[in-house]
């Protein structure tokens, strides 16, 4: 009994596996893959995309391309939102699909729209209908990006790149035409030859290349990257207005200078302050323009100057109107009516604002300070100097001396002072060693001073001088000192002295005619040696001792024989 259950269930088993291996194994399903060719590119560029191992029981596939990054698995609008949808093409019965797309320029069917740029990209595959994803390939944009999208001429703007073929030597193009090597002022790799070099992935990193927009009229206007592999890539920057001024602020009938950039090409330009006209220009080719305008008589504060083409192209810079300031001094001077040393004059001024002080400067020289009023005014008075002949520019600083202010111009008189006239001692006539010198007095307004010179020869060479005096204020000098005394000598072997006078402001009289003189070498009228009046009169002094000497003795005498 067992032998026969046994012997069963051999049998059946036996049959079981004859069964088994007679069904034919069904053929394993492979993983869904895409590939593109190329594998980069421009925006439009023409891409195709294959695929095999998809299930033809699912008669279709959806293709999308996005900037998203998602894995198989991951589904369509849950982790991919940002995505253009390319096409649903059919399933071939051996399970591949082939098509050829354009690069889109924007992402416009997810939730999130974005345009297409330079950068890495997806394409993804998924079964028409469901929104999991079956394959994946990456794209890389081709392309440039801008630091800025748009700005005036002159703008500095970063150039990046991805996509390019790399170590490869680069060109610029703006509008269409290479782009000078003076606008780059920045690129990594550029030579005289070439604007710049690729990386070894085919990029361009920020900071790597950057250029200056150059003088072009208002609107869009194309930069281009190209490769020596003629790969190429463009973007589009937008030139706007501007206008600017030579300085920020002024006074009303200052002459400003406005200079305009991005207007439109060879059109009338109208200058506006305040929205009042102040002037007109025509632009030149490249939508440049300069000119010149009036500050016209508005109130303190900051306006707005505006510069208007005929296409309405237009920009605006602001300007500070300041207080006008205004100093002057009294009296005035002129070469007809000069001022001297000594003049007393006013200074003057308005408009000083928060200057706290101010200090007056005669020629750069700080010779006076005032105190700035509450109503920004100031009103001071100082003495003209010693100075030379001739203008001296009276002006104002402020305390820290960055602002100054002219306030007008000094005359100073160049009138010499008239020749001195010699008293004594008389011409030919005779001094004491100790001399005594005089002589007339001269008037100026800038007052004066006087210089003597005595001299043993009439030429007043230098080594003939032997004694000079300066900057005498009175007109007579004397001898005081032994050491000056001067040595006695003949009538025919006479001292020679002559003065001249020498005003405020350095100007010279001439030389006084020369006079002579002699000091005795015997007292006068007594026949004694003397070398002067003090030893005339030390032997007077011994004269008359002897003479009471004498004159008492014989007094005595006679007294006593009587």
């Amino acid at each position: 009994m067992k032998r026969t259950k046994i012997f069963q269930i051999l049998t059946l088993t036996a049959a079981l596996s004859l069964f088994i291996m007679a069904i034919p194994a069904a053929p394993a399903l492979a993983a869904e893959s895409i590939n593109l060719s190329p594998s980069s590119g421009e925006i439009d560029e023409s891409v195709t995309i294959t695929g095999a191992g998809f299930n033809d029981t699912k008669i279709a596939a959806t293709i999308y391309f996005s900037s998203n990054d998602a894995d198989v698995g991951d589904e369509i609008d849950d982790e991919v939102t940002a995505y253009e949808l390319i096409r649903t093409r059919t399933i071939s019965p051996s399970g591949t699909i082939s098509y050829t797309f354009h690069v889109p320029s924007a992402l416009t069917d997810g939730d999130d729209e974005e345009d297409v740029i330079g950068g890495d990209y997806f394409v993804y595959v998924t079964y028409e209908g469901e929104d999991e994803i079956q394959a994946v390939e990456d794209f890389t944009v081709r392309g440039i990006t801008l630091s800025d999208e748009e700005g005036p001429v002159g703008s500095e703007v970063g150039i990046t790149a991805i996509g390019f073929t790399k170590n490869k030597y680069f060109d610029i193009e703006y509008a269409g035409d290479d782009l000078d090597s003076d606008y780059i002022v920045h690129s990594e790799g550029q030579t005289s030859r070439y604007d710049g070099k690729t990386d070894r992935h085919g990029e361009i990193a920020e900071g790597d290349c950057i250029i200056s927009i150059p003088e072009s009229v208002a609107g869009e206007h194309t930069i281009v990257v190209k490769d020596r592999s003629n790969k190429e890539a463009s973007a589009i920057f937008f030139v706007i207005p501007q206008v600017t001024t030579d300085v920020t602020s002024g006074v009303v009938g200052d002459s400003i200078a406005i200079t305009g950039t991005g207007f439109g090409s060879s059109l009338e330009v109208a200058i506006t302050f305040n929205n009042v006209a102040v002037a007109s220009d025509e632009t030149d080719s490249n939508g440049g323009f300069s000119t010149i305008f009036t500050v016209p008589d508005v109130s303190d504060g900051s306006y707005n100057i505006k510069a208007k083409d005929e296409d309405n192209n237009h920009a605006t810079v602001e300007f500070t109107v300041e207080t006008s300031i205004t100093a002057s001094i009294s009296p005035a001077t002129s070469q007809a009516s000069p001022g001297h040393v000594g003049s007393h004059i006013m200074v003057t001024g308005t408009g000083f604002g928060d200057w706290e002080s101010v200090t007056i400067k005669y020629d750069n020289i700080a010779i006076a300070t005032a105190i700035v009023d509450a109503n920004g005014a100031i009103n001071t008075t100082f003495d003209i100097p010693a100075s030379q002949a001739g203008n001296h520019v009276i002006s104002i600083a402020d305390a820290d001396g960055t602002n100054i202010v002219t306030a007008g111009s000094f005359v100073m008189e160049s009138a010499a002072p008239a020749v001195p006239e010699l008293l004594s001692p008389e011409d030919d006539g005779q001094a004491e060693a100790l001399a005594s010198f005089d002589w007339g007095s001269v008037s100026d307004p800038s007052g004066v001073t006087y210089t003597l010179q005595v001299a043993n020869k009439d030429s007043f060479s230098s080594s003939s001088i032997l004694l000079e005096k300066t900057g005498l204020a009175d007109s007579e000098y004397t001898i005081t000192r032994e050491a000056d005394a001067l040595e006695p000598t003949e009538e025919n072997k006479p001292y020679y002295w002559r003065v001249k006078a020498i005003d405020g402001t350095s100007s010279e009289s001439d030389w006084s005619t020369a006079g002579s003189f002699y000091i005795a070498t015997v007292a006068p009228g007594h026949g004694l040696p003397g070398k002067s009046s003090k030893l005339i009169h030390l032997w007077w002094g011994l004269g008359a001792t002897a003479a009471g000497f004498i004159g008492y003795y014989v007094g005595k005498k006679r007294s006593y024989y009587y």
